[in-house]
Order: structure tokens, then C-alpha cells, then sequence
């Protein structure tokens, strides 16, 4: 998998210490979008790389994010499997539908944020977003807990 970057954060999933994975290559094209006109070299990053960073953290964090990106279905599910043996929770954010999801995946997902990037409407905090951000253990959408 081709990514841009990887980091901690407290903003990307409620109530969670994020791992996030910055997936390249989104060919979606939503104007004014973050990764719209990243300037990052992408670089490969493997499930076993993964897996070694998760030995590091994995005591510091609850969650891992995959953002956007263009992710081989094989390789996020390999990924997906590796962050469940650590007894992390799982997100992924998507300018997709949730129909257009996978089941296979969805099913090794415990967040996921669906909903192409429209600028007039704004992001996850923004009251008109045509985003949505669901707690799939618990069927609930909780785009509230951005606001």
C-alpha cells in the first residue's frame, strides 16, 4: 500500500488515540479536498511494517485509521486483520458510499467515515455535511461528536 504519511491523533475518531494512515492515490478529485494537491512523495508501507509499528504503540493507542486513498481490497483486509490481533478498533475514512463498501471489510471495521468531500458543505464539523460517520458495533451514527 502506497501512503503519504502515519501519525497519532485525537481528532480523526471520537473518543480514541488514533493511529492514522495516510492512504495515496484517491481518485475521487473533490475540490479543495486535504490530499487534493499533496506535494508528499508516497511511499510503500507493508503489512509487516505495520505490524512492527503496532509492536511499538499499540500499548498507546485504541484505534487505527486508514484515510482516503486508493487501498488494495486484499491488502486493507491483510492490515485490518493485523491491527484486530493487537485488540485495536479499526476506521476507515472514504469518500465512497457505505453500499459501495466491501462486506468483508466493513465487517472488520469498527468506525467508518463515508461521503465524498463537498467544500460548500464542509467536513465532519461542519452541521450541512453530507458526510457521515458511523459507530458500525453499534449502528449509530455519531457525526454529533465532531461538532
Amino acid at each position: 500500500m502506497k501512503i503519504y504519511s502515519e501519525m497519532i491523533t485525537l481528532q480523526e475518531v471520537p473518543d480514541e488515540i488514533t493511529y492514522t494512515i495516510s492512504v495515496h492515490g484517491c481518485q475521487l478529485g473533490c475540490k479543495n479536498c486535504s490530499w487534493a494537491n499533496v506535494n508528499i512523495e508516497p511511499y510503500e508501507f507493508t503489512n509487516k511494517m505495520l505490524d512492527i509499528k503496532l509492536k511499538e504503540i499499540s500499548n498507546y493507542i485504541s484505534c487505527v485509521c486508514f484515510l482516503g486513498g486508493e487501498w488494495n481490497r486484499f491488502e486493507l483486509i491483510d492490515m485490518l486483520d493485523t491491527v484486530k490481533k493487537y485488540n485495536l478498533k479499526t476506521c476507515l475514512y472514504t469518500g465512497l458510499e457505505l453500499f459501495d463498501i466491501d462486506v468483508y471489510i466493513r465487517d472488520k471495521l469498527d468506525y467508518i467515515k463515508v461521503g465524498r468531500y463537498i467544500d460548500e458543505l464542509g467536513g465532519l464539523k461542519s452541521y450541512s455535511t453530507n458526510q457521515t460517520f458511523w459507530d458500525l458495533k453499534n449502528n449509530e451514527i455519531i457525526n454529533r461528536k465532531f461538532h
